[in-house]
């Protein structure tokens, strides 16, 4: 789950999200989203993401650097039998680290724990839960997801997956997800996806693709 030691891996894609509400016409672009990960000891990675956001209501829109996420990935338990590999993320997101549209004055902590099952016929289940919240606790928010990947050929596959985030308020947003992965090489991945709202709060649409791309080992 975690890279091995002098492993660079690149993953970069593009991210959309649309909603209609109240006679508002909501849209959310994430450009050019990506994510450096590298492997410093076997089972452990640092890891640095961004992206250049686009936000538009009603057609009026603007646009910028979304914040920077600096953090990490540990892998603290390996599969062995019914037992999963288990991995925590951690993140902070730095103050004001990106354009004035969509930086936030405090600082933003993240911690995702991932459990990931390999199941016979080559299908695979992921559960993610974790939170994220800022240094004044104005915000709370509890991201769980689940998902089944299964194989099509010898390099596609495809997964579905379930996605709640849960909030202090009414808003907890539940939503569903389909997508298609294309495993060029051991180094080289492409995926592909689409899902909808479940639920009022969540959003109506949202689709995007991405590539992964892994290299070195760059030191031993």
């Amino acid at each position: 789950m975690a890279l091995p030691k002098g492993i660079i891996q690149i993953e970069t894609g593009f991210h959309y999200e649309g909603d209609r509400e109240s006679g508002l016409k909501v849209s959310f672009f994430n450009l050019n989203t990506t994510l450096l990960r590298l492997g410093v000891t076997d089972g452990f990675e640092l890891r640095l993401e961004g992206a250049y956001s686009k936000l538009s209501v009603n057609g009026n829109g603007v646009n910028g650097m979304s914040p920077v996420k600096i953090g990490f990935k540990s892998q603290v338990a390996t599969s062995n039998g019914s037992s999963p590999d288990i991995a925590i993320i951690g993140g902070l997101v730095p103050a004001n680290s990106g354009s004035r549209h969509f930086s936030d004055a405090r600082w933003g902590i993240e911690a995702l724990s991932a459990f990931g099952w390999s199941l016979p016929k080559k299908l695979d289940i992921g559960a993610n839960i974790g939170f994220v919240i800022d240094t004044d606790f104005q915000s709370f928010q509890v991201p769980v997801s689940g998902a089944l990947g299964f194989p099509i050929d010898y390099k596609l596959g495809g997964f579905v997956e379930l996605i709640g985030v849960f909030q202090k308020s009414d808003d907890t947003q539940i939503s569903g997800a389909t997508g298609l992965t294309y495993k060029q090489s051991t180094d080289l991945q492409f995926d592909i996806y689409i899902g909808k709202g479940i639920n009022k709060p969540a959003n109506d649409w949202f689709y995007g693709f991405g590539l992964s791309w892994r290299m070195g080992p760059l030191f031993r």
